[in-house]
């Protein structure tokens, strides 16, 4: 029999050619039946048929399900005799390839590696195929035709991080030399995994008013802020769901609203003028997410320096973007402590957020103003490079601004970043 592909003779009865593996017409098959031959694989022999079949039902729609759980996403290629389809398959883990549960449709997470489900792994499905491929991973027959499963790799997340990064912390905090107690607060927690998750959270709070309950409203921001971040974030990164840039900056967002919305309330249920400013972090692997209300600060510190993120919310600071004063004079000014945003201030609340990112050896740092007022960006910088500790770092940096006078409230989070 000769193979109407590669031209070659083969024995009377094969059903593939034994030269080039492409099926063979059976004489005794009449071209004008509806019935194939069946053979090994499934492969269609009414190959002279194929094309008029294809031209007449059209190639599959987008969302078609095959097999119960081949899902079509587009045709990509089509020839004389075949169709290629992208398509995704619902019924196998993305991560560890488990086959699911029949029930698997109300299930957010593989039972076997705790991997998201919402995020199926690509395949090609290949419709009505003559020549079957050499590699695949499953094949049926449905409706007179051949279907072939080839699976294909996932794609790598542009941002996913080249390499883990372990985080430590140091923290340090002072009443001053001038206040009998201390209205700033602090938070740090960090979470990691084995499956190289690495999370952290961060937050200062200055806390004004004084005998109005400023170091209420301080801590009072800060635990509903976590209280926010982990209901939002922190618990869904736990079960080894990703989440975007846009996502972690809503949420933080919406964790300093948050913030606002609790000290606002006990505000006006104790008719004072509590308030606090507030400068938070989130780290997601090398991605830092801040976010930013009053004058407490964040920076990073990197083999480029030292440099800072947020931008007060002070008068002072209006003054120097207005060109009305010198950078240098924020110091000293008499107004510099005169804050026109603060948490608790109004029922709405408007949030600066910045994305930035940790490099390996960098660090993280939060502080509030009564260290940058008396230790100065480079008496910060001078710290940070002599302590490769950051509780030592942490703890230098307070002495150094009660040496300086300690005229206010002193706090500071340092947060180092290993490869």
């Amino acid at each position: 029999m000769e193979c109407t592909v590669c031209g070659r003779e083969n024995r009377p009865s094969a059903a593939y050619c034994a030269w080039c593996g492409a099926g063979l017409i059976s004489e005794n098959v009449s071209t004008d039946s509806d019935t194939a031959h069946p053979r090994e694989g499934g492969a269609v022999t009414r190959k002279l048929d194929l094309a008029e079949a294809l031209e007449s039902d059209g190639p599959l729609e987008r969302g078609t399900v095959l097999d119960g759980r081949y899902e079509i996403v587009e045709l990509q290629e089509e020839a004389p005799d075949s169709r290629t389809y992208d398509a995704i398959d619902r019924a196998r883990c993305p991560s560890c390839g488990r086959a699911l549960e029949p029930d698997h449709e109300s299930v957010a997470y593989c039972q076997e590696c705790g991997a998201a489900l919402d995020a199926p792994p690509r395949v090609l499905v290949i419709e009505y195929l003559v020549r079957r491929p050499e590699t695949f991973a499953s094949h049926w027959q449905h409706g007179g035709r051949d279907y072939y499963v080839i699976d294909l790799p996932e794609p790598a997340q542009e941002d996913a991080p080249m390499e883990t990064l372990q985080l430590t912390f140091g923290s340090a905090t002072h009443p001053g030399y001038h206040y009998d107690h201390n209205e700033d607060a602090l938070d740090a927690r960090l979470y990691a995994d084995h499956l190289g998750t690495s999370l952290g959270f961060f937050v200062i709070a200055d806390g004004v008013g004084g005998q109005q309950g400023g170091d209420i409203a301080s801590r009072l921001a800060i635990a509903m802020a976590w209280e926010r971040i982990y209901h939002d974030v922190w618990q869904d990164a736990m079960l080894g769901q990703q989440t975007s840039d846009e996502a972690c900056q809503k949420a933080l967002a919406e964790a300093l609203a948050a913030a606002n919305a609790a000290v606002y309330e006990e505000r006006t249920a104790r008719a004072s003028e509590m308030g606090t400013t507030l400068t938070a972090a989130l780290t997601v692997g090398r991605q830092v997410y801040v976010g930013n209300v009053g004058d407490s600060r964040a920076y990073l510190f990197d083999q480029e320096g030292l440099r800072r993120i947020t931008q007060d919310h002070s008068l002072v600071q209006r003054m120097v973007d207005a060109g009305q004063m010198q950078a240098h004079e924020v110091y000293t000014h008499p107004r510099r402590n005169v804050i026109y945003r603060s948490i608790g201030d109004r029922p709405q609340l408007e949030v600066d957020t910045f994305v930035d990112e940790l490099s390996t050896d960098g660090r993280l740092m939060l502080c509030s103003d009564g260290l940058w007022e008396m230790v100065r960006e480079d008496g910060l910088e001078e710290v940070l490079l002599a302590e490769p500790d950051p509780q030592a770092a942490a703890d230098r940096l307070v002495q150094n601004a009660l040496l300086a006078g300690g005229a206010d409230n002193i706090s500071v989070i340092i947060v180092q970043a290993k490869g």
